[in-house]
């Protein structure tokens, strides 16, 4: 079907994700001399809770040119409710969840089969996302499951991956902080990239207004492999809000933006540069 083939270019940038490092655990308990706020995720085996997300994936093809002469320009938006529910939970480390995506509505370019969209759609419904959490906002050992045609693992991984796992490092501290507070992450690029590197995401603690507290990250690399006409290039680059609510531990809403370029120069049949380019949008409010 036409709709698979699109999808499976969507899935260049967003392949073989391997899951993250595990990182140690870190207490949630508090002292009565600590100072600032304690930002932490705190989960109960068997809750249910639900938010209403938009993913906006846009695509560009570069060095592949369509019958009109141009680049090839793919963009698709998903609309639902993610329905989370925690299936067990180990407090000195993480939280298995169990997701489910409900009442999907899919949109995409003209080009795109309407119908195909819907069928995308359905798909997303019966799969299943598995995941872990830890008391940091840290997604581990991501997983889908009941993924069928036209919908392929790469573009479910994508999507999953998108509205839980960005950007693929704890984002809360590991200590209580005090309003405005900065700290750093190192990210690992995923090892399907073919190069090397670590991102450094840049958090502060924002603001806060009565029981919840906003973080802010941000974060750019640039990495490469070989040079001059045999260089391939990964530029990323990400931007994160996430609304917590202190008094209970739990997320109230996120907003992220991704975009990756991949770059590559080849030498036969001819030379030329070959790549994509990506920008994922992520909206959740609980």
């Amino acid at each position: 079907m036409r709709m698979a083939v699109l999808f499976g270019g969507l899935a260049l940038i967003r392949c073989a994700h391997a899951p993250p490092p595990s990182a140690a655990p870190a207490s949630t308990s508090v002292s009565a001399n600590s100072v600032g706020d304690w930002l932490r995720l705190r989960t109960r085996a068997g809750s249910v809770a639900q938010g209403e997300a938009t993913v906006l994936i846009e695509q560009d093809v570069i060095g592949r040119q369509t019958e009109a002469g141009g680049a090839r320009h793919v963009a698709f938006e998903f609309k639902f409710f993610a329905e989370e529910r925690v299936v067990s939970v180990d407090p000195a480390s993480s939280a298995e969840f169990e997701a489910r995506l409900r009442g999907v509505v899919a949109k995409g370019s003209e080009a795109l089969d309407p119908q195909a969209l819907k069928q995308v759609a359905m798909r997303l419904e019966a799969m299943k996302i598995h995941f872990r959490l830890s008391p940091q906002g840290e997604a581990r050992a991501l997983r889908v499951d009941d993924v069928a045609p036209p919908l392929d693992d790469k573009t479910a991984r994508s999507i999953a991956e998108a509205l839980y796992a960005t950007p693929h490092a704890p984002m809360l501290p590991q200590a209580p902080v005090e309003l405005h507070a900065r700290w750093q992450e190192q990210v690992r690029l995923p090892g399907g990239l073919d190069v090397e590197g670590e991102m450094e995401l840049r958090c502060r603690y924002d603001r806060r207004e009565n029981s919840i507290a906003t973080v802010v990250c941000d974060g750019e690399l640039t990495a490469h492999k070989g040079s001059g006409r045999a260089m391939r290039q990964v530029v990323e680059k990400v931007h994160a809000s996430f609304d917590l609510d202190v008094e209970h531990g739990e997320w109230i809403s996120k907003s992220i933006e991704q975009s990756r370029q991949i770059e590559e120069n080849l030498t036969v049949p001819k030379p030329m540069s070959v790549g994509v380019r990506q920008h994922v949008t992520v909206k959740w409010t609980r």
